[in-house]
Protein backbone atom coordinates (compact mmCIF):
# COMPACT_ATOMS: atom_id res chain seq x y z
CA UNK A 1 0.00 0.00 0.00
CA UNK A 2 1.59 3.40 -1.01
CA UNK A 3 0.31 6.39 1.21
CA UNK A 4 0.73 9.69 -0.12
CA UNK A 5 2.40 12.60 1.43
CA UNK A 6 -0.32 14.40 3.61
CA UNK A 7 -0.63 18.03 3.75
CA UNK A 8 -2.12 18.92 7.05
CA UNK A 9 -4.97 21.65 7.10
CA UNK A 10 -4.41 24.82 8.34
CA UNK A 11 -3.86 25.38 12.01
CA UNK A 12 -3.65 28.27 14.29
CA UNK A 13 -0.48 30.09 13.60
CA UNK A 14 2.27 30.36 16.38
CA UNK A 15 4.74 33.12 16.84
CA UNK A 16 8.48 30.93 16.78
CA UNK A 17 10.90 32.53 17.27
CA UNK A 18 13.66 32.62 14.76
CA UNK A 19 16.24 31.18 16.75
CA UNK A 20 14.35 28.51 18.59
CA UNK A 21 15.58 25.15 17.79
CA UNK A 22 15.69 21.52 18.92
CA UNK A 23 19.32 21.01 20.03
CA UNK A 24 18.19 17.14 20.70
CA UNK A 25 15.77 14.67 19.95
CA UNK A 26 15.63 10.90 20.73
CA UNK A 27 12.54 9.01 19.27
CA UNK A 28 11.67 5.24 20.48
CA UNK A 29 8.87 3.26 18.92
CA UNK A 30 7.49 -0.05 20.38
CA UNK A 31 5.43 -1.81 17.63
CA UNK A 32 2.93 -4.17 18.93
CA UNK A 33 1.54 -6.99 17.41
CA UNK A 34 -1.42 -5.61 17.21
CA UNK A 35 -0.17 -3.01 14.49
CA UNK A 36 0.12 0.36 17.02
CA UNK A 37 3.09 1.80 17.96
CA UNK A 38 4.20 3.65 21.46
CA UNK A 39 6.09 6.48 20.51
CA UNK A 40 7.92 8.86 23.21
CA UNK A 41 9.99 11.50 22.41
CA UNK A 42 12.56 13.05 24.47
CA UNK A 43 13.75 16.31 23.26
CA UNK A 44 15.40 19.49 24.45
CA UNK A 45 13.47 22.96 23.08
CA UNK A 46 16.14 25.88 23.17
CA UNK A 47 13.43 29.58 22.85
CA UNK A 48 16.30 31.00 21.60
CA UNK A 49 17.10 34.78 21.97
CA UNK A 50 13.01 35.27 23.21
CA UNK A 51 10.56 33.83 25.43
CA UNK A 52 7.71 31.45 24.77
CA UNK A 53 4.89 29.31 26.83
CA UNK A 54 5.91 25.94 25.47
CA UNK A 55 6.93 23.96 22.24
CA UNK A 56 3.57 22.16 20.34
CA UNK A 57 3.66 19.20 17.88
CA UNK A 58 1.10 18.37 14.68
CA UNK A 59 0.57 14.72 13.27
CA UNK A 60 -1.81 13.50 10.99
CA UNK A 61 -4.84 11.18 11.71
CA UNK A 62 -5.32 10.14 8.55
CA UNK A 63 -3.38 10.16 4.88
CA UNK A 64 -4.72 9.74 1.14
CA UNK A 65 -3.83 6.27 -0.35
CA UNK A 66 -2.46 6.24 -3.93
CA UNK A 67 -4.87 4.31 -6.44
CA UNK A 68 -7.64 4.31 -3.80
CA UNK A 69 -9.53 7.65 -3.80
CA UNK A 70 -12.23 6.09 -1.81
CA UNK A 71 -10.21 5.87 1.82
CA UNK A 72 -7.80 6.96 3.64
CA UNK A 73 -5.75 5.10 5.24
CA UNK A 74 -6.43 6.43 9.35
CA UNK A 75 -3.54 6.71 11.87
CA UNK A 76 -5.45 7.23 14.99
CA UNK A 77 -3.12 9.26 17.86
CA UNK A 78 -4.72 8.59 21.72
CA UNK A 79 -2.70 8.41 25.19
CA UNK A 80 -1.14 12.05 24.86
CA UNK A 81 0.99 12.52 27.57
CA UNK A 82 4.22 15.25 28.25
CA UNK A 83 6.30 15.84 30.90
CA UNK A 84 9.19 18.34 31.84
CA UNK A 85 11.25 18.68 34.99
CA UNK A 86 11.33 22.33 34.31
CA UNK A 87 8.35 23.71 32.55
CA UNK A 88 4.56 23.30 32.73
CA UNK A 89 3.01 20.48 30.27
CA UNK A 90 -0.58 21.58 30.07
CA UNK A 91 -1.94 19.87 27.32
CA UNK A 92 -4.07 21.64 24.55
CA UNK A 93 -4.99 18.83 21.82
CA UNK A 94 -6.92 20.38 19.20
CA UNK A 95 -8.48 17.93 16.07
CA UNK A 96 -9.48 18.84 13.46
CA UNK A 97 -9.79 17.87 9.49
CA UNK A 98 -7.76 14.74 9.55
CA UNK A 99 -4.90 16.15 12.01
CA UNK A 100 -4.16 16.30 15.86
CA UNK A 101 -2.43 19.51 17.46
CA UNK A 102 -0.97 19.26 20.75
CA UNK A 103 0.62 22.10 22.58
CA UNK A 104 2.62 21.75 25.76
CA UNK A 105 2.70 24.65 28.38
CA UNK A 106 0.83 27.51 29.93
CA UNK A 107 -0.07 30.82 28.79
CA UNK A 108 0.40 32.79 31.41
CA UNK A 109 4.10 31.40 31.79
CA UNK A 110 6.91 32.57 29.84
CA UNK A 111 10.18 30.37 29.29
CA UNK A 112 13.84 31.20 28.32
CA UNK A 113 16.61 29.24 27.31
CA UNK A 114 16.61 25.32 26.89
CA UNK A 115 13.89 22.90 28.23
CA UNK A 116 13.88 18.93 28.33
CA UNK A 117 10.15 17.57 27.46
CA UNK A 118 9.31 13.95 27.14
CA UNK A 119 6.02 13.23 25.24
CA UNK A 120 4.19 9.72 24.30
CA UNK A 121 1.79 8.48 22.53
CA UNK A 122 0.17 5.82 21.23
CA UNK A 123 -0.52 5.44 16.77
CA UNK A 124 -2.60 2.85 15.88
CA UNK A 125 -2.92 1.35 12.19
CA UNK A 126 1.01 1.56 11.44
CA UNK A 127 2.17 -1.90 9.76
CA UNK A 128 1.86 -2.46 5.78
CA UNK A 129 1.58 -6.52 6.22
CA UNK A 130 2.83 -8.36 3.08
CA UNK A 131 4.49 -5.77 1.25
CA UNK A 132 5.66 -6.01 -2.41
CA UNK A 133 8.78 -7.11 -0.70
CA UNK A 134 7.64 -9.99 0.78
CA UNK A 135 8.00 -8.22 4.24
CA UNK A 136 5.70 -6.92 6.81
CA UNK A 137 6.97 -3.31 7.30
CA UNK A 138 6.34 -0.40 9.83
CA UNK A 139 7.53 2.45 7.05
CA UNK A 140 6.77 5.12 9.19
CA UNK A 141 8.21 9.09 9.44
CA UNK A 142 8.90 10.48 12.76
CA UNK A 143 9.91 13.57 11.43
CA UNK A 144 7.22 14.88 8.80
CA UNK A 145 7.81 17.72 6.65
CA UNK A 146 5.70 20.69 8.62
CA UNK A 147 8.60 21.67 11.63
CA UNK A 148 9.05 24.97 12.03
CA UNK A 149 11.71 25.01 13.30
CA UNK A 150 15.62 22.94 12.96
CA UNK A 151 16.32 19.93 14.40
CA UNK A 152 19.72 18.86 15.48
CA UNK A 153 20.85 15.45 16.96
CA UNK A 154 17.87 13.28 15.83
CA UNK A 155 17.63 9.79 16.76
CA UNK A 156 15.44 7.12 15.94
CA UNK A 157 15.02 3.86 17.72
CA UNK A 158 12.55 1.08 16.57
CA UNK A 159 11.56 -2.06 18.43
CA UNK A 160 9.54 -4.73 16.35
CA UNK A 161 7.78 -7.95 17.82
CA UNK A 162 9.51 -9.75 16.06
CA UNK A 163 13.65 -9.77 14.14
CA UNK A 164 13.97 -7.43 11.67
CA UNK A 165 15.53 -8.37 8.44
CA UNK A 166 15.37 -5.36 6.58
CA UNK A 167 15.87 -1.36 7.54
CA UNK A 168 15.56 1.70 5.66
CA UNK A 169 15.87 5.41 5.75
CA UNK A 170 14.93 8.33 4.03
CA UNK A 171 15.30 11.85 4.41
CA UNK A 172 14.00 14.99 2.46
CA UNK A 173 11.33 17.69 1.16
CA UNK A 174 10.09 14.27 -0.83
CA UNK A 175 11.81 11.34 1.33
CA UNK A 176 13.59 10.63 -1.66
CA UNK A 177 17.69 10.88 -0.11
CA UNK A 178 19.15 7.77 1.45
CA UNK A 179 20.32 9.18 5.04
CA UNK A 180 23.87 9.04 6.27
CA UNK A 181 24.63 7.54 8.92
CA UNK A 182 22.96 4.22 7.19
CA UNK A 183 20.90 2.72 9.63
CA UNK A 184 21.70 -0.63 11.81
CA UNK A 185 19.72 -3.23 13.59
CA UNK A 186 20.29 -5.99 15.96
CA UNK A 187 17.97 -8.78 15.87
CA UNK A 188 14.27 -6.85 17.31
CA UNK A 189 16.05 -3.25 17.36
CA UNK A 190 17.47 -1.04 14.64
CA UNK A 191 18.56 2.43 15.07
CA UNK A 192 18.80 5.69 12.95
CA UNK A 193 21.03 8.89 13.32
CA UNK A 194 21.73 11.12 14.54
CA UNK A 195 20.86 13.47 11.83
CA UNK A 196 20.40 17.37 11.60
CA UNK A 197 17.14 18.67 9.67
CA UNK A 198 16.18 22.02 8.89
CA UNK A 199 12.52 22.64 8.36
CA UNK A 200 10.74 21.38 5.90
CA UNK A 201 12.91 18.71 6.12
CA UNK A 202 11.52 14.80 7.37
CA UNK A 203 12.85 11.80 7.54
CA UNK A 204 11.60 7.94 7.03
CA UNK A 205 12.60 5.23 8.91
CA UNK A 206 11.65 1.55 7.54
CA UNK A 207 12.18 -1.90 9.25
CA UNK A 208 11.27 -5.18 7.94
CA UNK A 209 10.33 -8.16 9.64
CA UNK A 210 9.33 -11.53 8.15
CA UNK A 211 5.65 -11.91 6.53
CA UNK A 212 3.00 -13.09 9.08
CA UNK A 213 4.55 -11.46 11.98
CA UNK A 214 1.57 -9.36 12.35
CA UNK A 215 -1.52 -12.11 12.59
CA UNK A 216 -4.71 -10.59 11.15
CA UNK A 217 -3.19 -6.98 11.36
CA UNK A 218 -4.33 -4.81 8.21
CA UNK A 219 -4.36 -1.42 7.55
CA UNK A 220 -7.25 0.63 9.07
CA UNK A 221 -9.54 2.05 5.97
CA UNK A 222 -11.83 5.03 6.56
CA UNK A 223 -14.75 5.72 3.65
CA UNK A 224 -13.13 9.08 1.82
CA UNK A 225 -16.06 11.17 0.18
CA UNK A 226 -15.21 12.08 -3.33
CA UNK A 227 -17.05 13.18 -6.65
CA UNK A 228 -17.15 9.75 -8.32
CA UNK A 229 -17.90 7.46 -4.46
CA UNK A 230 -21.17 10.28 -3.75
CA UNK A 231 -22.53 11.45 -6.94
CA UNK A 232 -21.48 7.81 -8.36
CA UNK A 233 -19.00 7.93 -11.18
CA UNK A 234 -20.10 4.50 -12.60
CA UNK A 235 -22.19 2.98 -15.43
CA UNK A 236 -25.25 2.27 -13.19
CA UNK A 237 -25.40 5.83 -11.68
CA UNK A 238 -24.95 7.23 -14.94
CA UNK A 239 -26.87 5.34 -16.95
CA UNK A 240 -29.48 5.83 -14.51
CA UNK A 241 -29.14 9.81 -14.31
CA UNK A 242 -28.81 9.54 -18.05
CA UNK A 243 -32.12 7.80 -18.19
CA UNK A 244 -33.80 10.55 -15.73
CA UNK A 245 -32.91 13.04 -17.80
CA UNK A 246 -33.82 12.30 -20.86
CA UNK A 247 -36.98 10.70 -19.73
CA UNK A 248 -38.28 13.95 -17.50
CA UNK A 249 -36.76 16.04 -20.93
CA UNK A 250 -38.80 14.13 -22.77
CA UNK A 251 -41.77 14.16 -21.40
CA UNK A 252 -42.02 17.81 -20.40
CA UNK A 253 -41.42 18.65 -24.07
CA UNK A 254 -44.72 16.42 -24.73
CA UNK A 255 -46.32 18.22 -22.39
CA UNK A 256 -45.43 22.04 -23.61
CA UNK A 257 -45.98 20.81 -27.43
CA UNK A 258 -49.59 19.34 -26.26
CA UNK A 259 -50.77 22.65 -25.71
CA UNK A 260 -53.64 23.83 -27.54
CA UNK A 261 -52.29 24.82 -30.85
CA UNK A 262 -53.24 25.60 -34.10
CA UNK A 263 -52.02 23.72 -37.20
CA UNK A 264 -49.76 25.50 -39.66
CA UNK A 265 -51.19 27.43 -41.81
CA UNK A 266 -51.62 26.43 -45.78
CA UNK A 267 -52.26 29.08 -47.44
CA UNK A 268 -51.01 32.37 -47.65
CA UNK A 269 -52.34 35.67 -45.68
CA UNK A 270 -54.91 37.64 -47.15
CA UNK A 271 -53.87 41.25 -47.53
CA UNK A 272 -56.68 43.66 -45.67
CA UNK A 273 -56.78 47.77 -45.71
CA UNK A 274 -57.73 47.68 -42.06
CA UNK A 275 -57.06 46.13 -38.69
CA UNK A 276 -58.87 43.46 -37.05
CA UNK A 277 -62.22 44.49 -36.12
CA UNK A 278 -62.41 46.21 -32.13
CA UNK A 279 -58.89 44.76 -31.40
CA UNK A 280 -57.10 47.20 -29.85
CA UNK A 281 -53.28 47.17 -30.94
CA UNK A 282 -51.25 46.76 -28.22
CA UNK A 283 -53.31 43.86 -27.53
CA UNK A 284 -52.02 42.62 -31.16
CA UNK A 285 -48.48 43.11 -30.13
CA UNK A 286 -49.04 40.73 -26.80
CA UNK A 287 -50.66 38.02 -29.17
CA UNK A 288 -47.63 38.61 -31.46
CA UNK A 289 -44.91 37.37 -28.75
CA UNK A 290 -46.97 35.67 -26.19
CA UNK A 291 -45.95 38.30 -23.81
CA UNK A 292 -47.08 41.79 -23.23
CA UNK A 293 -44.11 44.42 -23.01
CA UNK A 294 -43.10 48.34 -23.51
CA UNK A 295 -43.35 48.34 -27.09
CA UNK A 296 -47.27 47.33 -26.92
CA UNK A 297 -47.50 50.08 -24.04
CA UNK A 298 -46.36 52.39 -26.24
CA UNK A 299 -48.84 51.76 -28.78
CA UNK A 300 -51.56 51.71 -26.18
CA UNK A 301 -50.63 55.30 -25.30
CA UNK A 302 -50.46 56.51 -28.86
CA UNK A 303 -53.76 54.64 -29.48
CA UNK A 304 -55.47 56.62 -26.60
CA UNK A 305 -54.08 59.68 -27.52
CA UNK A 306 -55.98 59.31 -31.29
CA UNK A 307 -59.03 58.38 -29.56
CA UNK A 308 -58.73 61.77 -27.65
CA UNK A 309 -58.32 60.85 -23.62
CA UNK A 310 -55.00 62.83 -23.96
CA UNK A 311 -52.74 64.75 -26.13
CA UNK A 312 -48.89 65.66 -26.60
CA UNK A 313 -47.33 68.75 -26.01
CA UNK A 314 -43.80 69.57 -27.26
CA UNK A 315 -41.83 70.80 -24.41
CA UNK A 316 -39.35 73.16 -24.52
CA UNK A 317 -35.93 71.80 -23.23
CA UNK A 318 -37.50 68.23 -22.82
CA UNK A 319 -39.45 65.39 -24.11
CA UNK A 320 -43.15 65.46 -25.01
CA UNK A 321 -45.53 67.03 -22.62
CA UNK A 322 -48.77 64.11 -21.95
CA UNK A 323 -51.86 65.96 -21.65
CA UNK A 324 -54.82 64.33 -20.37
CA UNK A 325 -58.08 65.78 -22.03
CA UNK A 326 -60.29 67.60 -19.90
CA UNK A 327 -63.16 67.15 -20.36
CA UNK A 328 -62.93 63.33 -20.98
CA UNK A 329 -63.78 62.41 -24.27
CA UNK A 330 -67.19 60.18 -24.56
CA UNK A 331 -66.64 56.77 -23.16
CA UNK A 332 -65.43 54.72 -26.14
CA UNK A 333 -65.31 51.33 -24.38
CA UNK A 334 -62.31 51.22 -22.14
CA UNK A 335 -60.97 48.09 -21.57
CA UNK A 336 -59.10 47.48 -18.03
CA UNK A 337 -55.48 47.58 -19.30
CA UNK A 338 -56.40 51.02 -21.22
CA UNK A 339 -57.76 52.73 -17.94
CA UNK A 340 -54.57 51.18 -16.16
CA UNK A 341 -52.79 52.63 -18.16
CA UNK A 342 -54.42 56.50 -17.96
CA UNK A 343 -54.98 56.56 -14.67
CA UNK A 344 -51.78 55.71 -13.76
CA UNK A 345 -50.00 58.30 -15.96
CA UNK A 346 -51.80 60.84 -14.32
CA UNK A 347 -52.49 59.70 -10.92
CA UNK A 348 -51.02 62.62 -9.79
CA UNK A 349 -51.36 65.53 -11.81
CA UNK A 350 -52.90 65.55 -15.73
CA UNK A 351 -49.72 67.17 -17.26
CA UNK A 352 -46.63 64.31 -17.55
CA UNK A 353 -43.23 65.11 -18.85
CA UNK A 354 -42.04 62.09 -20.51
CA UNK A 355 -38.31 63.27 -19.57
CA UNK A 356 -39.44 63.42 -15.86
CA UNK A 357 -38.08 60.73 -14.13
CA UNK A 358 -40.21 60.88 -11.19
CA UNK A 359 -43.38 60.68 -13.35
CA UNK A 360 -45.36 57.63 -12.69
CA UNK A 361 -45.09 56.31 -16.31
CA UNK A 362 -43.19 53.12 -15.46
CA UNK A 363 -45.79 52.11 -12.50
CA UNK A 364 -48.35 52.76 -15.02
CA UNK A 365 -46.91 50.86 -17.78
CA UNK A 366 -46.58 47.81 -15.48
CA UNK A 367 -49.87 47.64 -14.52
CA UNK A 368 -50.98 48.13 -17.97
CA UNK A 369 -49.04 45.05 -19.22
CA UNK A 370 -50.07 43.07 -16.66
CA UNK A 371 -53.95 43.72 -17.32
CA UNK A 372 -53.19 43.32 -21.32
CA UNK A 373 -51.42 39.68 -20.16
CA UNK A 374 -55.08 39.35 -18.70
CA UNK A 375 -56.99 40.52 -21.22
CA UNK A 376 -55.85 38.49 -23.58
CA UNK A 377 -56.83 34.98 -22.37
CA UNK A 378 -60.31 36.88 -21.58
CA UNK A 379 -61.15 37.21 -25.17
CA UNK A 380 -59.70 33.26 -25.40
CA UNK A 381 -56.88 33.70 -27.15
CA UNK A 382 -54.98 31.76 -24.80
CA UNK A 383 -56.05 28.90 -22.35
CA UNK A 384 -54.85 31.43 -19.91
CA UNK A 385 -52.50 34.45 -19.25
CA UNK A 386 -49.09 33.94 -20.73
CA UNK A 387 -47.68 35.06 -17.99
CA UNK A 388 -49.48 32.80 -15.95
CA UNK A 389 -48.19 29.34 -17.88
CA UNK A 390 -44.76 30.80 -17.54
CA UNK A 391 -44.97 31.40 -14.14
CA UNK A 392 -46.82 27.49 -13.43
CA UNK A 393 -44.08 26.37 -15.73
CA UNK A 394 -40.84 28.09 -14.20
CA UNK A 395 -42.37 26.94 -10.58
CA UNK A 396 -42.75 23.59 -11.76
CA UNK A 397 -39.20 23.64 -12.56
CA UNK A 398 -37.88 25.38 -9.53
CA UNK A 399 -39.64 22.48 -7.43
CA UNK A 400 -38.34 19.88 -9.92
CA UNK A 401 -34.93 21.24 -8.90
CA UNK A 402 -35.28 21.70 -5.36
CA UNK A 403 -36.49 18.18 -5.29
CA UNK A 404 -33.46 17.11 -7.17
CA UNK A 405 -30.85 18.80 -5.22
CA UNK A 406 -32.78 16.95 -1.97
CA UNK A 407 -32.31 13.55 -3.77
CA UNK A 408 -28.45 14.17 -4.60
CA UNK A 409 -28.18 15.24 -1.16
CA UNK A 410 -29.71 11.88 0.17
CA UNK A 411 -28.73 9.71 -2.47
CA UNK A 412 -24.78 10.66 -2.05
CA UNK A 413 -25.34 9.97 1.41
CA UNK A 414 -26.87 6.57 1.78
CA UNK A 415 -26.54 4.96 -1.77
CA UNK A 416 -23.86 6.67 -3.56
CA UNK A 417 -26.06 7.56 -6.39
CA UNK A 418 -26.24 11.70 -6.18
CA UNK A 419 -25.99 12.04 -10.02
CA UNK A 420 -29.54 11.17 -10.49
CA UNK A 421 -30.34 13.86 -8.41
CA UNK A 422 -28.44 16.15 -10.14
CA UNK A 423 -30.40 14.39 -13.67
CA UNK A 424 -33.30 15.66 -12.01
CA UNK A 425 -32.16 19.08 -11.30
CA UNK A 426 -31.34 19.14 -14.75
CA UNK A 427 -35.16 18.25 -15.42
CA UNK A 428 -35.45 21.26 -13.57
CA UNK A 429 -33.71 23.27 -16.10
CA UNK A 430 -35.44 21.82 -19.09
CA UNK A 431 -38.87 22.76 -17.42
CA UNK A 432 -37.77 25.94 -16.98
CA UNK A 433 -36.42 26.53 -20.35
CA UNK A 434 -39.55 24.90 -21.71
CA UNK A 435 -41.75 27.92 -20.06
CA UNK A 436 -41.74 30.16 -23.07
CA UNK A 437 -42.59 27.02 -25.40
CA UNK A 438 -45.60 26.10 -23.53
CA UNK A 439 -47.29 29.31 -24.29
CA UNK A 440 -49.27 28.96 -27.28
CA UNK A 441 -52.52 30.74 -28.56
CA UNK A 442 -56.03 28.98 -29.25
CA UNK A 443 -57.54 29.21 -32.75
CA UNK A 444 -59.31 32.00 -32.05
CA UNK A 445 -55.79 33.66 -31.09
CA UNK A 446 -54.48 32.81 -34.34
CA UNK A 447 -57.51 33.76 -36.31
CA UNK A 448 -56.58 37.22 -35.35
CA UNK A 449 -52.84 36.70 -35.76
CA UNK A 450 -53.83 36.24 -39.27
CA UNK A 451 -55.48 38.98 -39.86
CA UNK A 452 -53.21 41.32 -38.04
CA UNK A 453 -50.38 39.81 -40.57
CA UNK A 454 -52.37 40.56 -43.32
CA UNK A 455 -52.96 44.35 -42.43
CA UNK A 456 -49.41 44.85 -41.38
CA UNK A 457 -48.37 43.55 -44.74
CA UNK A 458 -50.84 46.68 -46.47
CA UNK A 459 -49.16 49.06 -44.04
CA UNK A 460 -45.38 47.68 -45.15
CA UNK A 461 -46.24 47.47 -48.93
CA UNK A 462 -48.84 50.80 -49.39
CA UNK A 463 -46.98 54.19 -50.65
CA UNK A 464 -48.29 57.38 -51.85
CA UNK A 465 -49.31 56.33 -54.90
CA UNK A 466 -51.56 53.02 -53.64
CA UNK A 467 -52.74 54.23 -50.20
CA UNK A 468 -56.43 55.61 -50.18
CA UNK A 469 -57.03 58.22 -48.34
CA UNK A 470 -60.63 58.30 -46.93
CA UNK A 471 -61.94 61.86 -46.77
CA UNK A 472 -62.11 63.66 -43.63
CA UNK A 473 -60.03 61.09 -41.60
CA UNK A 474 -56.31 61.42 -40.19
CA UNK A 475 -55.77 58.20 -41.25
CA UNK A 476 -51.39 59.04 -40.48
CA UNK A 477 -52.93 59.27 -37.00
CA UNK A 478 -55.43 56.70 -37.04
CA UNK A 479 -52.75 53.13 -38.18
CA UNK A 480 -49.83 54.99 -36.36
CA UNK A 481 -50.39 52.80 -32.97
CA UNK A 482 -50.05 49.97 -35.65
CA UNK A 483 -47.27 51.09 -37.42
CA UNK A 484 -45.07 51.83 -33.63
CA UNK A 485 -45.84 48.36 -33.10
CA UNK A 486 -44.41 47.00 -36.01
CA UNK A 487 -41.44 49.08 -36.61
CA UNK A 488 -43.13 51.08 -39.66
CA UNK A 489 -43.09 54.08 -38.45
CA UNK A 490 -40.46 55.82 -41.13
CA UNK A 491 -42.17 54.05 -43.53
CA UNK A 492 -45.52 55.18 -42.69
CA UNK A 493 -44.36 58.92 -42.07
CA UNK A 494 -42.49 58.93 -45.32
CA UNK A 495 -45.34 57.84 -47.12
CA UNK A 496 -47.45 61.02 -46.00
CA UNK A 497 -44.52 63.33 -46.59
CA UNK A 498 -44.54 62.21 -50.09
CA UNK A 499 -48.40 63.03 -50.07
CA UNK A 500 -47.89 66.47 -48.47
CA UNK A 501 -44.83 66.99 -50.93
CA UNK A 502 -47.69 66.36 -54.02
CA UNK A 503 -50.17 68.76 -52.33
CA UNK A 504 -52.74 66.48 -51.43
CA UNK A 505 -54.74 68.16 -48.37
CA UNK A 506 -53.83 66.23 -45.51
CA UNK A 507 -56.02 66.28 -42.13
CA UNK A 508 -53.98 67.33 -39.47
CA UNK A 509 -53.53 65.61 -35.64
CA UNK A 510 -55.66 67.05 -33.38
CA UNK A 511 -53.57 64.54 -30.83
CA UNK A 512 -50.44 66.78 -31.37
CA UNK A 513 -50.83 70.45 -32.07
CA UNK A 514 -47.50 70.90 -32.62
CA UNK A 515 -47.46 68.33 -35.70
CA UNK A 516 -48.49 70.27 -38.35
CA UNK A 517 -49.53 68.33 -42.23
CA UNK A 518 -46.56 70.33 -43.90
CA UNK A 519 -44.14 69.01 -40.59
CA UNK A 520 -44.26 65.09 -41.36
CA UNK A 521 -40.27 64.43 -41.73
CA UNK A 522 -39.43 67.20 -39.74
CA UNK A 523 -41.04 66.92 -36.42
CA UNK A 524 -41.67 63.12 -36.53
CA UNK A 525 -38.63 62.23 -35.36
CA UNK A 526 -39.74 64.81 -31.69
CA UNK A 527 -42.31 61.65 -31.65
CA UNK A 528 -40.77 58.98 -31.54
CA UNK A 529 -37.99 60.17 -29.40
CA UNK A 530 -41.16 60.67 -26.86
CA UNK A 531 -42.22 57.38 -27.55
CA UNK A 532 -38.97 56.08 -26.86
CA UNK A 533 -38.83 57.93 -23.76
CA UNK A 534 -41.63 56.14 -22.53
CA UNK A 535 -40.45 52.77 -22.81
CA UNK A 536 -37.16 53.20 -21.27
CA UNK A 537 -38.90 54.55 -18.63
CA UNK A 538 -41.07 51.48 -18.32
CA UNK A 539 -38.13 48.99 -18.81
CA UNK A 540 -36.06 50.94 -16.25
CA UNK A 541 -38.59 50.48 -13.85
CA UNK A 542 -39.26 47.12 -14.44
CA UNK A 543 -35.30 46.39 -14.18
CA UNK A 544 -35.17 48.34 -10.65
CA UNK A 545 -38.22 46.24 -9.17
CA UNK A 546 -37.29 43.66 -10.46
CA UNK A 547 -7.50 -0.46 -0.22
CA UNK A 548 -6.40 -3.95 0.18
CA UNK A 549 -4.11 -5.66 2.97
CA UNK A 550 -0.85 -5.62 0.82
CA UNK A 551 0.79 -2.81 -0.97
CA UNK A 552 3.95 -1.49 -2.30
CA UNK A 553 6.72 -1.49 0.10
CA UNK A 554 8.74 1.26 1.85
CA UNK A 555 12.44 0.41 1.08
CA UNK A 556 12.26 2.57 -1.80
CA UNK A 557 11.62 6.05 -0.04
CA UNK A 558 8.79 8.52 -0.73
CA UNK A 559 7.67 8.65 2.63
CA UNK A 560 5.65 6.44 5.43
CA UNK A 561 2.99 6.79 7.06
CA UNK A 562 2.58 9.86 10.07
CA UNK A 563 5.06 12.65 10.04
CA UNK A 564 3.43 15.89 10.97
CA UNK A 565 5.55 18.85 12.43
CA UNK A 566 5.92 21.48 15.02
CA UNK A 567 7.41 24.76 16.65
CA UNK A 568 6.85 27.19 19.48
CA UNK A 569 4.16 29.33 21.14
Amino acid sequence: MVVMASVLPALPAHADSDDDQITHMAIRADVGVDGSAMVTLDFDFNFGDDSGHGPYLTFPERMAIQDDPDHWRSLPISEITASSPTAPTDLDIDRDSGAVQVKFGDSDVDLEGTHTYQVSYRIAGVINPATSAGLDEFSWNPIGTEWEVPLHDVTVTVTMPTDIVRVGCFAGEKYDTDCSPAPTSSARTATFGSFDLTPGQGLQVVTGVPAGSFPGVAPILVHRSTVGNTLGVNPVSLGLAAAVLGGGSAVAALVARRRPRPAPATTAVAVRETPPEGVPPGLVGVLADEKADNDDVAATLLDLAVRGHLHVEQGESSGPILVRAQPAPPDDGLLPFERALLDGIFSATPRVDLGDTDSDISAAAAACRQEMDSEVARRGWFPVSPMKTRTRWLLAGLLIGLVGIATTVVFSMFLGLGFIGLALVGVGVVVCCLSGVAVAPTPAGTEIQAQAEGFRQYLSTSDADTLALPPGVDLFSLYLPWTVLWGLTEHWSSIFAALAAKGTVLSAPVWYPGLTPQMWRQNGSGLLDGIQGLSHAATSSMTAATSSSSGSSGFSGGGGVGGGGGGGW
